[in-house]
């Protein structure tokens, strides 16, 4: 069950700027966690017979959608992009496939959190950095118009006794 496992940490531990850590430690939950520029990118875990590896995907997602469909056991993918892979003690992972996915995880997080802006920088001609200022920019609320000016002016109602009475509340242009 180790083997597979350690193997996975060597992995990690071998990229650029890699912080080992526990995630949920004491719990059930509890995860070694492999981070980069304080992102997390790989939970590795055991659980009685077996171990997983939980890593960020964007260029494989389809490998591991196609991997989920031919072994929903052992490949689950989430709808942000994590996937996780759970092998039994004795499994062996696909050669290759976990330390490659590793290795795309850290590079997915190191490359988090540098948003919109970072993105307008890359763009080649003024056009699309305007176009892409317009995207970003959040939508504002309906500018007032004449007719939201308008004012409040009492209305005349009668009451049980047949008296006419103010009331205010009604709204007139």
């Amino acid at each position: 069950m180790r083997q597979g496992h350690d193997s996975f940490r060597r992995a990690a531990l071998a990229l650029v700027g890699v912080e080992e850590g526990i995630a949920c430690a004491g719990t059930p939950l509890e995860k070694a966690t492999y981070r980069v520029g304080n992102k997390a990118f790989l939970f590795l875990g055991n659980k009685g017979d077996r171990y997983d590896a939980m890593l960020k995907l964007d260029a494989s997602l389809d490998e591991a959608l196609r991997l989920a469909a031919a072994s929903p056991a052992s490949y689950r993918v989430g709808s942000t992009g994590w996937v996780t892979a759970t092998f039994a003690a004795a499994e062996v992972p696909p050669t290759g496939v976990i330390e490659r996915w590793i290795a795309e995880s850290h590079a997915v997080m190191s490359h988090a959190g540098r948003g919109a802006r970072k993105s307008l920088k890359a763009t080649s001609t003024p056009a699309e950095k305007t176009s892409a200022q317009e995207t970003a920019k959040p939508k504002s609320k309906s500018k007032t118009t004449a007719k939201s000016k308008a004012t409040v002016k009492p209305k005349a109602t009668a009451n049980a006794k047949g008296t006419a009475k103010t009331k205010t509340g009604s709204v007139r242009s």
